[in-house]
């Protein structure tokens, strides 16, 4: 069993440490979100309420001008060659002695493929109940929910938020409980040129998630977050690192995703060692 307490510790870590996206759409198991308010339902755990999530560390890259993602092995006590890939690629860019700020093609992938957190939740999109699709059928509303740690830090605050459980039956009236929880807003805003989801946060009504054959069909959906992470191949990670070294050789790598950063002065060897060393 998880416990409000260390759901609160798990939140601390979060605030001690550096303070998702979804993606697809259609048929997607992924929700897809737009800029501004996206009202979702998280849903609990099918087996215990607060085990609503797993977490992984993301090597993310780009091939055929897709951003894909590669599951750090790291995490699992297993050799990863996308960190020594990484940390391969920092030694070069230290190796060309620029000066202070100077950026380069090999630090500038090296802090593209650093591993970062992701936590996966399930959740109805509200804006998908009751919604069809070209054919006529009617959509789940059940989606993946792919969070950066600052987004599912909001969400951690959320349900350790003493505000928004009852006094009597604190484990029980969390955000999670489908009875008497809370709808959650994923706001995305601006910072820079990248994503932001400091805003984010629950609704202050109290409100069922839906009727009872709603919950009972939404909490049935065959989508796992136990079932999303695995330990990945080393052979196919390797194949990926070898890809994306040898493209270094032909072409300046194109710009970072939205949510990613580019190369930066805060990125020192102690950091990078910290994402290799398990």
């Amino acid at each position: 069993m998880v416990t409000l307490e260390e759901l609160r510790a798990k939140h601390q870590k979060l605030i001690d440490g550096e303070n998702s996206q979804g993606q697809g759409s259609g048929k997607s198991d992924y929700a897809s979100f737009k800029q501004e308010s996206n009202l979702v339902r998280i849903l609990p755990g099918k087996d215990d309420p607060l085990d609503f999530f797993v977490e992984s560390h993301v090597h993310k890259y780009q091939e055929d001008g897709r951003w894909k993602s590669y599951h750090c092995r790291r995490i699992h006590n297993e050799a990863c060659p996308m960190c020594d890939l990484m940390w391969d690629l920092w030694k070069l860019h230290k190796d060309l002695n620029l000066p202070k700020g100077t950026k380069s093609k090999y630090g500038n992938l090296a802090t593209r493929i650093k591993a970062r957190p992701r936590f996966y939740t399930r959740a109805v999109v509200r804006e998908l109940v009751g919604q069809t699709d070209d054919a006529g059928a009617v959509v789940d509303p059940v989606k993946y929910v792919v969070m950066s740690d600052e987004l599912f830090q909001q969400v951690m605050g959320a349900i350790t938020d003493e505000d928004l459980q009852d006094e009597g039956d604190p484990d029980n009236t969390t955000i999670l409980s489908l009875d008497r929880g809370n709808d959650f807003d994923i706001r995305i805003t601006k910072k820079g040129d990248y994503n932001s989801f400091v805003t984010s946060k629950a609704k202050i009504k109290k409100i069922p998630a839906g009727t009872k054959q709603e919950i009972a069909a939404w909490m049935d959906s065959p989508l796992d977050v136990k079932a999303l992470i695995s330990v990945p191949s080393y052979e196919d990670g390797k194949t990926i690192a070898q890809s994306l070294m040898a493209g270094l050789d032909t072409v300046e790598p194109s710009s970072p995703s939205k949510d990613e950063p580019s190369v930066k002065d805060s990125d020192s060897e102690s950091e990078f060692k910290k994402n290799i060393e398990v």
